[in-house]
């Protein structure tokens, strides 16, 4: 009987079967770049959701069917690239971490047993808290059933879930980031530019756009295209889209409104160097098509090719690019450049077509799936091969996935040289299934391995021709600092595939080093389609037009004495720009006698305390008291605080007796938060063997911070019917003051006005949404005039997110600014009434309603007006309008009215007890213990370590409103540990502070 007719080897061979489809399709499927480098890419095949998602909205959408996460589970068991990775628990742990950040006022707290795995979830949802057992979940049907259970739990108990939707995202993106860094879950959004990235077609203007001070400004208009056509301009900025200003609007939602479909026009107001107002241009949509291939002629006929990503068109793209070089050439293309560099990846089987456009025979790579159960090797066909051209490859650390397959497979078939640095080491393969919503997964189902059965998974692609850019300038130097990327520095990346037959790098044939040109690179960035050439585009074209084969193993014998030339003259160049700052940095020859050194580390602190803000100077001055000479003597700093981490301190040959001193200048952000920081002074030289290590702590301390406090009103009187109403149609100014409250001053102050997360229908227009305003010292008050333009909406309650920042300190409070429009037909009755306050002092409010901000108290007789219902508007001594309540007035009065201002008062208070700075592996936590207070009532408090929620409170319970304590223990990670307290008022404004805890080994 043959064995597939057996029962249970039956599951075994359908297993096999469904695997081998599904690598088939992987093909056909996404190799995408790093998730953090790639802009998007999409397979040209994708799976229709079987499940359908309601189709409701967010406000309707519930969240305890989890319809998505079932079908996440069905992929994972059946597709998943290694089964052996899935730990229901584990997985379970995480999406309830991942789903706290979502919903406010949830915070989950997962216990460990012994050996670390997740025994037992706190959920906490509003004031409510409730324990869930994870020690019972063994599959992955258990896992989705308990998280069934938490959701009903959390949407009886959390006040408000803004995105319903999007906290079962979060979720499934939690399990998910147990996997390995590439698997995930995309919204409608990045779903959606994925696509459009890799189809490299799209509906717009054609412009390539970028934020500078709140404003989206063209970096150039894509040529051909009709932005182009119409006029625009680098430099151009784009002040209004349609009816809506883009004063403070993010880069997704600019691209949002201008993208759109073909032939529909663009409406768009632009501002110019020059130009007194902005001028209107109506500019029709077209289908955009971005090319992914770019072409250039280099002197000495040879061709130089870069591909920015493998989007679909990306094989054509490149066949159209040859014959132009050809054609240009004249036939005669001595040799042909193809940079890989800074290329994220892209579509599998457009990398396979480009690799197979210059490889004869044999595999272009092998995908391996399933629990390494499944191998498909993709091979070379002879058809339309490019053999007489010898190539040069440029890689860096950036090159990943689609790229590194590309690069592995000319290396390894000898079709061409690899110039660079080592690839990103993506050797995964994803593939896209997308769901109802509009949302997609994206799984990891395969490794792949290079010709030869390489695996370069969380190794990368090993250039034959190293190459390291070297920086001495002015205000650094940088010899030795190694530039730490690649796969290997991501969280749960996937390991080194063991069925590779070679796992471990390989070495270069030739390095060689170069001075960076800082200018040159400034132009280069500035002029990207220019493919202007930087120094391993010149090394590439010097040693193409150098080999007289196409065979690399014989390329890299031809190019030995170019690069050995190549070396003697960046050693000569280094040593000359070092000798010019006093340092004799030749190599010489092993000396004599032994060299010692005695360090001394001073610095321009007072008991080594850095004030954030403020530089911090080091000088090295070491000392030779042993018999022989240190050549190449150098010392590089160590520090888990990044921004004293990797400065180099150079001394070249220190002579017996000999000293020499070295000054590095360390910024140190005004924003640092206060902390103790290590920082150690590692010395070495070229003929010593082990280097020496001195440390210094350091402790770094903020000075008087200012802290902001602010109120608001509107303000019709000049641009509107100044009647202190808010009309549709009207344009009016939003009268923000501002208080100082904190100790120390600002040295300056910006407001930014923007739309609130509430108003997807954007019913105002901010026209003035982005105010830079001096100095302002602790105590004092400013004013800042934002101007808005109402739409012709239906009467309702508008709200606005407002800002307030120190750009230096990193000091920030913000909050939401309510607005109601009426109907533009509302006026008040023109007669004014005899009424006097009933009380020595009433509240005076900004807007007629109560939980608008109070601005001051009157007494004695009030010149009012009829207004709203339940509400009298009143006129201040400035001209202004405030707003007192109808039941606190009376008829009659003879005093003449006195008017006393309130002081903005939203500020938080944020006080900690004995903040802590340092602790040790022996003590895996510390307390936090503090008060919130507020003159309005507070909302919650959370706390942050890292990025990461570790606490949630609520002040439903507190005994007063106004105030909340808090303990908690937060636990600690060895290095740096930055705490975030943030407050939150019912009005939703905000104050955080911040310190740094460090704690080392035990």
């Amino acid at each position: 009987m043959p064995f597939w007719a057996e029962g249970h080897d039956v599951l075994i061979h359908v297993r096999i079967i469904r695997v081998l489809v599904l690598v088939c399709i992987a093909f056909m499927a996404l190799v995408s770049g790093v998730f953090s480098l790639d802009q998007g890419t999409i397979p040209v095949q994708v799976h229709r959701a079987a499940a359908k998602v309601d189709g409701k909205s967010v406000s309707t959408y519930d969240i305890t069917r989890l319809a998505l996460l079932g079908r996440t589970v069905i992929h994972l068991k059946e597709n998943y690239v290694d089964p052996s990775r899935i730990d229901e628990a584990q997985m379970l742990g995480s999406a309830l971490e991942y789903l706290q950040s979502e919903i406010d006022d949830v915070f989950v707290s997962i216990k460990k047993n012994a050996e670390g795995r997740p025994d037992e979830a706190l959920v906490k949802a509003g004031s409510e808290s409730k324990s869930f057992q994870l020690s019972n979940v063994e599959n992955l049907w258990q896992m989705s059933f308990k998280l069934k259970d938490i959701f009903k739990y959390i949407q009886r108990n959390a006040k408000l879930i803004d995105r319903p939707k999007y906290v079962e995202y979060a979720a499934i993106n939690g399990l998910l980031s147990t996997l390995d860094p590439h698997s995930v879950l995309l919204g409608p959004n990045e779903y959606r530019e994925m696509k459009l990235s890799t189809y490299g077609r799209f509906g717009g203007l054609g412009i390539v756009i970028q934020i500078e001070d709140g404003y989206p400004v063209i970096v150039r208009p894509i040529p051909n295209t009709p932005a182009y056509r119409a006029g625009l301009k680098a430099g151009d900025k784009v002040v209004q889209i349609g009816l809506d200003s883009t004063v403070n609007m993010t880069t997704d939602e600019t691209v949002e409104l201008l993208r759109g479909e073909p032939n529909t026009p663009a409406v768009i107001w632009i501002s110019r160097s020059g130009w007194s107002l902005p001028r209107k241009f109506v500019v029709p949509r077209a289908e955009i098509e971005v090319d992914s291939v770019h072409r250039r002629l280099l002197k000495g006929r040879i061709g130089l090719i870069r591909i920015d990503q493998f989007q679909s068109s990306t094989h054509d793209e490149l066949v159209r690019a040859q014959a132009y070089l050809e054609s240009k050439a004249k036939k005669r293309l001595k040799g042909l450049i193809i940079d890989l560099r800074g290329n994220p990846g892209g579509l599998l089987d457009q990398a396979v077509r480009i690799a197979d456009n210059f490889i004869v025979s044999g595999p272009l790579v092998t995908t391996v799936g399933y629990g390494q159960k499944v191998r498909q090797p993709k091979m070379a066909t002879r058809a339309g091969t490019n053999t007489r051209l010898p190539i040069a490859v440029l890689i860096d650390e950036s090159s990943a996935s689609a790229s590194e397959i590309v690069a592995g497979a000319l290396k390894n078939h000898n079709r061409a040289i690899l110039i660079g640095r080592r690839s990103f080491g993506k050797g995964s393969v994803q593939v896209i299934y997308d769901n109802q919503d509009d949302s997609a997964l994206k799984l990891t189902i395969a490794q792949y391995l290079t010709p030869g059965d390489e695996s370069i998974q969380s190794i990368g692609v090993t250039p034959d021709i190293q190459v390291r850019p070297l920086l001495v300038d002015k205000s650094r130097v940088d010899l030795f600092v190694e530039i730490e990327a690649g796969e290997k520095r991501l969280p749960k990346h996937l390991q080194t595939l063991a069925s590779g037959q070679n796992i471990n790098p390989s070495k270069s044939a030739y390095s060689v080093s170069y001075l960076r040109d800082l200018k040159t690179e400034k132009k280069i960035a500035q002029m990207p389609e220019k493919l202007l050439e930087d120094y391993e585009t010149q090394l590439a074209a010097q040693l193409l037009r150098t080999v007289k084969s196409t065979d690399r193993e014989v390329m890299l014998r031809d190019v030995r004495a170019v690069m050995r030339e190549r070396r003697k003259t960046t050693d000569s160049s280094v040593n000359k720009a070092l000798a010019e700052r006093g340092i004799d940095w030749t190599a010489g020859s092993r000396t004599t006698g032994l060299p010692k050194a005695k360090i001394d580390i001073k610095t321009n602190l007072e008991n080594q305390t850095i004030i954030a803000g403020t530089p911090l100077k080091v000088t090295v001055t070491i000392t030779n008291h042993g018999s022989g000479d240190y050549l190449r003597l150098a010392a590089i700093s160590r520090s888990k605080f990044r921004q004293l981490d990797n400065r180099e301190f150079l001394f070249g040959r220190l002579q017996p007796g000999e000293s020499k001193s070295w000054t590095t200048e360390f910024a140190v952000d005004a924003a640092t938060p206060p902390g103790s920081v290590n920082f150690d002074v590692s010395v070495s030289a070229q003929n010593s063997e082990q280097p020496v290590v001195q440390t210094v702590n350091f402790k770094v301390v903020q000075p008087p911070l200012p802290a902001f406090a602010f109120d608001y009103r509107i303000d019709d009187r000049r641009f509107g019917n100044g009647d202190g109403l808010l009309q549709s149609g009207e344009v009016a100014e939003l009268n923000v003051r501002v208080k100082n409250r904190g100790a120390g001053a600002a040295d300056s102050m910006l407001g930014i006005l923007k739309r609130h997360k509430d108003d997807p229908d954007r019913k105002l227009i901010i026209e003035r949404g982005r105010i830079e305003s001096g100095r302002l010292e602790s105590g004092q008050v400013t004013h800042l005039k934002f101007k808005i333009r109402v739409k012709d909406v239906r009467p309702s309650k508008v709200p606005l997110r407002l800002v307030i920042v120190d750009p230096k300190t990193g000091e920030i409070t913000s909050g939401t600014v309510q607005l109601i429009v009426v109907q533009k037909a509302r006026r008040l009755r023109p007669e004014k009434l005899n009424l006097k306050a009933k009380l020595a002092a009433i509240d005076v409010y900004s807007h007629y309603w109560a939980d608008s901000p109070r601005i001051g108290t009157l007494d004695g007789h009030l010149n009012v007006r009829a207004g709203m219902p339940g509400w009298y508007r009143v006129t201040l001594p400035d001209g202004a309008f405030g707003w007192v309540r109808r039941q606190d007035v009376e008829p009659g009065g003879h005093l003449p009215m006195s008017f006393t201002a309130m002081e903005p008062n939203g500020l938080i208070r944020i006080d900690i007890e004995n903040e802590p700075r340092e602790t040790t592996g022996a003590h895996p936590s510390v307390a936090v213990v503090g008060r919130l207070a507020s003159r309005y009532p507070l909302k919650d408090l959370r706390v942050f370590r890292n990025n990461k929620k570790i606490f949630f409170q609520s002040a439903d319970n507190a005994d007063a409103s106004n105030e909340l304590s808090f303990d908690t223990l937060v636990p600690l990670v060895d290095g740096i540990n930055q705490i975030e307290i943030v407050g939150r008022t019912q009005a939703d404004q905000i104050r955080t502070r911040k310190f740094m805890i460090l704690k080392g080994a035990q």
